[in-house]
């Protein structure tokens, strides 16, 4: 695949005389398929995963959308094949992937249901769930298996809490842990385990949706490029920080 060299997030030289970007273009995405080589001031970026800046937003916002975002459309669209009128149980709303998803889910026209925690409910809420479930009580009966699909962004013990609410032939999907096999089974579900890929037409597709207004950024964090250890503090929880995508800045 042809690479372009950014610097900043614009091109500033492109691998083939065919390529479709030009020096100058801003733009916005991934460097690889293994997201590294991002943290610096020039970068080489494969041209299949980059794609031209939406319009309406700074390089900031940009550049803490194209993961996350592209997570939650692939897990929604692509592996639990859902569409409006269905019922998704979104777990984790409050976090980056799931408040993507819920917004996602809620444009699309579907009934969403969100887990998150007491405090976190009136997050879920602005980003479009139609019902908040606190997983930490009891389950709320009136859900047990009548959702057509759970999207997982926690992973873990938790996971196995999901099935109950999810009615025979759903889709469980997890970009974080392998489902169970066995309880999926047992419930007459189907588990998905994936790991995203960033394209071109992907960012394309969601830039239309920021500048449209149907989908907004959440930002927490906004740091120097000379901080990125203490950013990868934070990601491993070493370090407090905000709700939201953390971001470094190069000036």
């Amino acid at each position: 695949m042809p690479r372009a060299w950014v610097r900043g997030m614009h091109v500033e030289l492109v691998g083939s005389s065919d390529s479709p970007f030009t020096p100058g273009d801003a733009i916005y995405g991934v460097t690889n398929a293994q997201f590294t080589g991002g943290n610096a001031e020039l970068a080489i970026a494969k041209e299949g995963m980059i794609a031209l800046k939406p319009r309406g937003l700074d390089y900031i916002a940009a550049a803490s959308i194209p993961v996350i975002a592209v997570t939650a459309r692939q897990m929604l669209f692509d592996h639990a094949g859902l569409s409006k009128g269905k019922r998704v149980l979104v777990h984790g709303a409050a976090g980056n992937v799931g408040a993507y998803a819920v917004s996602m889910a809620h444009a699309a026209g579907m009934y969403v249901l969100a887990t998150a925690r007491p405090s976190e409910a009136a997050m879920a809420y602005a980003s479009g769930a139609d019902e908040v479930i606190d997983l930490s009580g009891v389950p709320q009966p009136r859900h047990l298996g009548s959702i057509d699909a759970a999207i997982d962004t926690i992973g873990g013990p938790t996971q196995r809490e999901l099935f109950v609410y999810l009615q025979k032939g759903a889709t469980l999907v997890s970009a974080v842990s392998p489902p169970d096999e066995g309880i999926a089974a047992q419930h007459q579900v189907r588990g998905v385990f994936f790991l995203v890929s960033v394209s071109t037409g992907e960012l394309s597709s969601l830039g239309g949706l920021f500048d449209t207004n149907r989908l907004t950024v959440r930002i927490g964090e906004v740091l120097p490029l000379k901080a990125a250890r203490h950013a990868h503090e934070m990601l491993d929880g070493l370090r407090p920080k905000a709700p939201g995508k953390i971001v470094l800045s190069v000036s």
